[in-house]
């Protein structure tokens, strides 16, 4: 995978050409290029903290023939330094800092390899480069990392200005730049197609980003009733990008399948179907990656497979599917899981590497997250999808049917947004509002506030930050809106009230059916709805009293730690609360709270919820809270150090993680694989070992010896 690198050269960076050094112009001896952690995530997703990157750049000697010399990426502290040996040709004795480098970095294969050369600000290549909005972070960055397909014309003008060095850009994009393709003749003058290279380009960029666009792609295997949904993403070693989303649903035969690759398709969507416009398949994988590739068989039919190739649209410009002869590590992907059963799999290859996101918080130490970048995002696809799809996950849906969702073979835990099983979560009085739906006949949409424990309430730092969606407290709350039990819009009050410390421990469930999308006008990615003002006016009326009472946990610290009121001096008045704290006391809603003028006062309410009541989202909203899980054997450790970890639950209880990694949690895994039903046993096991006088060190050297006869896992 190549891409175009672009950095604007500061004072201290010049000092790594020879020739600035011999004419004394180096005022740092730093002698290197700086790249952020975000450009290195980007080209090397894999590279840990502690590794060095090597890479033989290319660039034009003195007598103006290419030469090779390594080059090291090195880490220090947050970001990285671009090093090695010095750049010694006379040739660069104009470089000065404002210049542009200009570089071309291939990441695949064993060793990276690249070119790179030195362009001053006046250059006429450099004044189109600079013209572009592509290159506009490096206003504020200085340092940016574009993959061919969101360069533009940029690699076309690199490739022009010198073949040898950057020649292959301008392949790895075809003829996307070329100008606009020619219209399709037809019979009717005024029968105008659309250009289908641009289109592709417009359906791949509506907002996608990887979590959101593999979210999308679950929604249709929901659609399809499957049980079963497998995540693959491989490490993007040696420069391979490729996943795929595999499902055991209904799956279709092949004329189903090639109306669901047409762009738009047309279909007609149950009451509560997930699927809205005919086009997330389409929009999600291109916006990930350059070719999609389908395969689909039901129970009595045969397998079905077609393909979108981007490079081919834009080569051949016109609509035209492949029926593609399949690589045998295509076949393995794609055939192998439909050989037994019926269902569906998408295969995205030539994957994008992710949107830079520039870290906006500190990091936060936590050894169960990967050091690398391909890490961190495998730990934030989990996260997203346990949230987006939590309801689904815990069997919560208005169905009652559970879908297990795993990523490279591991189960996603659901992320409840409003921890129904801790014990101080206030469960406040629900409401109800009618909105106009189509046939002008009243839908309803359904308010559930909850005011979440205070972080003193938790057990440890762990559990907190796993409660605030890794800590991010502030932008988790507000309205949580859910369509057809399928999360659209995570947090925030849509402009009613802007996010406040105070009122940070207050989540409101919103849910409406699919019967009121245009009143929400949901967006292509089904990721964030527009408020109707009548029903942001009653909400203002619903939730003030939730509002009060969030305030108070927050002040209060939940009712714990409390620091003792200073008595009054002279010059204030007694605090009325000096007697203690109010305890929560929400008064139930009235029917009209909230309500337009002129609307009947007859809106239905519900009843209120005791504190740590269980919020499925079906159920009476008096149903007692759940008793505590048992232990779970949780297969996600990687660092090899131990055969297993335990660790505490939310409600106190513990899990175990086991460590496929390590020799005994690998045989370990190999007697009770994920969703055995010894799991539970296994893992209670484990903990009494933890805390058994034998200690677990001469338990793990009895296992290690142990043998499994044929029947023992199912002992």
């Amino acid at each position: 995978m190549q891409f175009v690198v672009l950095r604007t050269l500061k004072q201290s960076e010049i000092g790594w050409f020879g020739e600035v050094r011999r004419q004394g112009r180096e005022t740092s001896r730093q002698r290197a290029v700086n790249f952020d952690g975000v450009t290195v995530d980007r080209l090397f997703p894999t590279a840990g903290s502690r590794d060095e990157i090597h890479i033989d750049l290319t660039h034009r000697n003195d007598v103006y023939a290419p030469t090779v010399q390594r080059q090291t990426l090195k880490q220090q502290h947050k970001n990285w330094r671009l090093t090695g040996q010095k750049i010694d040709d006379a040739r660069f004795a104009f470089v000065t800092a404002g210049d542009l480098l200009v570089m071309r970095i291939d990441t695949a294969g064993e060793l990276p390899s690249g070119a790179f050369e030195v362009l001053p600000p006046d250059h006429e290549v450099a004044r189109r480069i600079l013209a572009r909005p592509e290159a506009s972070a490096l206003i504020s960055t200085g340092l940016i990392a574009l993959h061919p397909s969101e360069a533009g014309p940029i690699p076309q003008i690199l490739a022009r200005m010198d073949p040898d060095l950057f020649g292959s850009l301008a392949s790895d994009r075809g003829n996307a730049h070329e100008g606009p393709s020619p219209m399709t003749p037809s019979e009717d003058p005024l029968l105008v197609i659309p250009s289908a290279a641009r289109m592709f380009q417009v359906v791949g960029n509506l907002g996608h980003n990887l979590p959101i666009a593999i979210a999308d792609l679950i929604d249709n295997s929901i659609v399809a009733r499957a049980t079963r949904i497998e995540v693959n993403w491989p490490r993007p070693d040696n420069g391979q990008r490729w996943l795929s989303i595999v499902d055991n649903g209904t799956g279709m035969d092949r004329n189903a399948l090639l109306e669901a690759m047409r762009f738009g398709s047309v279909r007609d969507y149950a009451d509560r179907d997930l699927g809205k416009f005919g086009i997330g398949l389409k929009a999600a994988s291109l916006s990930q990656a350059r070719v999609l590739t389908v395969a689909s068989r039901t129970s009595e039919g045969s397998v079905s497979v077609l393909r979108w190739d981007q490079d081919a649209v834009e080569r051949g410009r016109d609509w035209r599917l492949v029926e593609p002869e399949l690589a045998e590590w295509e076949e393995q992907a794609l055939l192998n899981p439909l050989e037994a059963e019926a269902g569906t799999v998408v295969l995205w290859d030539r994957v994008m590497p992710p949107r830079a996101i520039r870290r906006r918080t500190r990091r936060v130490s936590d050894p169960t997250i990967p050091d690398d970048a391909y890490g961190r995002a495998l730990h934030n696809l989990s996260l997203h999808l346990g949230m987006v799809f939590h309801r689904f996950l815990q069997g919560q849906t208005r169905s009652g049917r559970r879908t297990e969702i795993l990523i490279n073979g591991q189960a996603i835990e659901p992320w409840d947004p409003f921890l129904p099983s801790h014990p101080k979560t206030c469960a406040l009085p629900g409401f109800a509002e009618n909105l106009p739906g189509p046939g002008d006949v009243d839908c309803p949409v359904t308010g559930r506030p909850v005011v979440l424990p205070h972080k003193a309430q938790f057990r440890d730092e762990s559990q907190w930050r796993r409660a605030g969606f890794d800590g991010q407290w502030n932008q988790r709350q507000g309205l949580y809106i859910y369509r057809a039990d399928r999360l659209i819009q995570a947090g925030g009050w849509c402009d009613i009230w802007q996010r406040d410390e105070h009122t940070k421990l207050l989540r409101v469930a919103l849910a409406f059916d699919p019967e009121l999308d245009d009143l929400f006008e949901i967006n292509a990615a089904k990721m964030s709805v527009t408020l109707p003002p009548l029903l942001a006016r009653a909400l203002r009326g619903n939730l003030k009293e939730a509002r009060k009472t969030a305030r108070r946990r927050y002040k209060e610290r939940g009712g714990t730690n409390r620091k003792p009121k200073k008595p009054p001096g002279k010059g204030f008045k007694a605090s009325s609360s000096a007697a203690g704290p109010r305890p929560p006391t929400p008064s139930t809603l009235t029917a009209d709270a909230g309500t337009p003028p002129g609307k009947p006062a007859s809106t239905p309410t519900v009843p209120e919820t005791p504190v740590g009541a269980t919020l499925h989202p079906d159920a009476p909203l008096d149903t007692p809270s759940s008793p505590p899980s048992p232990p779970r054997l949780i297969h996600d450790r990687r660092d090899g150090a131990k055969a297993w970890a335990v660790e505490s639950t939310l409600l106190g209880g513990r899990d175990v993680r086991l460590d496929r990694n390590h020799t005994l949690g690998q045989k370990l895994a190999t007697v009770v694989p994920p969703g055995h039903p010894a799991s539970s046993v296994l893992a209670a096991l484990i903990i009494a070992v933890e805390s058994s006088p034998i200690g677990a060190e001469s338990v793990e050297a009895l296992l290690l010896d142990w043998t499994p006869e044929t029947g023992d896992s199912d002992a």
